[in-house]
């Protein structure tokens, strides 16, 4: 028996499941009550455990500049209209929107090409204490998924675009254990890879069907990684 794993960018935060946004420190500071207020710069860096990023709500971590060591490339600031109240989908879909494009941009693809490979985008929103402050943004990441929750550490001051032949280290895989995925970068220790893709509208209560249809046709045992792009979009890519 297989398992289908799913995992969610924060893009769709009440759609998708599985992943609570983090939120980091600032980089620079704004004006009291400025909806900017602590957000970080475009451009820099944030070197942060994969457990942070997929998992904690905030953190004190402060960004870095793309020539020392990080986990996620900052690719844009998204200042939220003030009339969508944070912890509503609007705030984070009219964020991840715009998120998305900035992928886009900056990695030449947001789709089949980029669900193919291992980079995972995040999405990061001020902490409590800046909210109080009137902080209403959003900053759009992008990081290399090395294991479990791990991120790959690099000195790399842009991410690698897709559009082209991709190495190992930039290659989706995964790891297998006790019907378990675990997905990582193909040039660490892995027993399946990402063999096919596709982008489908979905919502998070027949994402899991979708993947199990798609991926089906798979000779071996499959597993699979779904990643929301837009509302109700979502990447499917099956490993085995």
């Amino acid at each position: 028996m297989t398992r289908v794993r799913g995992r969610s960018v924060r893009v769709l935060a009440a759609i998708g499941a599985g992943i609570v946004i983090a939120s980091l420190a600032p980089a620079m500071a704004a004006d009291a009550r400025a909806p900017m207020y602590g957000a970080p710069k475009a451009g820099t860096c944030y070197r942060v455990a994969g457990k942070i990023a997929w998992g904690q709500n905030s953190t004190t971590a402060k960004p870095v500049v793309c020539s020392k060591k990080h986990t996620l490339w900052i690719v844009k600031v998204v200042k939220v209209p003030a009339k969508y109240k944070w912890s509503s989908n609007k705030y984070w879909n009219y964020a991840g929107s715009r998120c998305a494009t900035a992928t886009k941009r900056k990695l030449g693809d947001f789709g089949k090409k980029y669900g193919m490979s291992a980079y995972y985008s995040f999405e990061l929103g001020p902490t409590k204490a800046q909210r109080t402050k009137g902080a209403h943004w959003v900053s759009c990441e992008i990081g290399i998924q090395a294991g479990g929750e791990n991120l790959v550490v690099t000195k790399q001051k842009i991410p690698t675009k897709v559009t082209g032949a991709l190495p190992k280290r930039l290659r989706l895989c995964g790891t297998v254990h006790s019907d378990e995925l675990s997905t990582t970068n193909c040039a660490l220790p892995h027993n399946v890879r990402a063999a096919k893709d596709e982008v489908v509208a979905a919502t998070s209560a027949n994402i899991a069907g979708k993947a199990t249809t798609f991926c089906a046709e798979a000779s071996r045992p499959w597993m699979t990684q779904w990643s929301w792009i837009a509302p109700e979009r979502a990447i499917i890519t099956c490993l085995y």
